[in-house]
């Protein structure tokens, strides 16, 4: 089943601090977001339209599993840039942020530890405009966000968009569904569109 945010819900965070024996008040706990808030294009983007913050940046915080393997449950949050329609996800366990452009819905999910380095991969589901094609996005962390895979998806499907596939210590099988196939009509030479929603594509993801 298919969960995308849509362009008014702005943020997902992934915190990964210790809470040692203490409960956690996850209504209370703050982040760090200088370093997605105050960069060049908000300040280009606010001068530029004149508006304050509180119209240019949208958050919101989503709590995740634990990604980092510490055993607290973490979360992840999506900064939104409404003027250049940027969003940057911070992951308040990690400095690293990953940033995507000119999308209409952001889907951020734990795919869980691929590589067996302890850290769960995070996949992006991405779309752009309406339509059974998804961007898809696998990223692995190793001192920074690093992406193993892009490319696309087909949501309108009889199977799971994507699935995965152990096939060795450091490699994985990632596949994703639907081929778009061009042809042409006999008759009037136009091209038509053949898509093959359930059609496997296969790709070995190696680290």
């Amino acid at each position: 089943m298919k969960y995308v945010l849509p362009l008014f819900i702005l943020t997902l965070a992934v915190s990964c601090k210790k809470s040692g024996n203490k409960p956690v008040d996850k209504g209370s706990e703050r982040m760090d977001l200088s370093e997605v808030l105050y960069t060049d294009d908000y300040f280009k983007s606010k001068k530029k339209r004149g508006q304050s913050a509180s119209d240019s940046i949208g958050l919101q915080k989503v709590y995740l599993e634990d990604i980092n393997n510490d055993g607290n449950p973490d979360t992840a949050t999506i900064v939104l840039n409404k003027l250049s329609n940027t969003y940057k996800i911070k992951f308040s366990c990690f400095k690293d942020i990953i940033s995507e452009k000119n999308i209409t819905e952001l889907f951020v999910k734990s795919v869980g530890d691929l590589n067996g380095d302890g850290i769960h991969e995070i996949m992006l589901l991405l779309q752009s405009e309406e339509s059974c094609w998804d961007g898809i996005k696998l990223y692995s962390y190793n001192e920074k966000w690093v992406e193993k895979y892009d490319g696309l998806t087909y949501q309108c499907t009889d199977h799971n968009n994507y699935q995965f596939k152990k096939l060795g210590e450091k490699s994985v099988e990632f596949t994703t569904f639907g081929i778009n196939k061009d042809s042409i009509d006999i008759a009037n030479g136009d091209t038509l569109e053949n898509i093959i929603p359930n059609a496997p594509n296969r790709h070995v993801i190696n680290w």
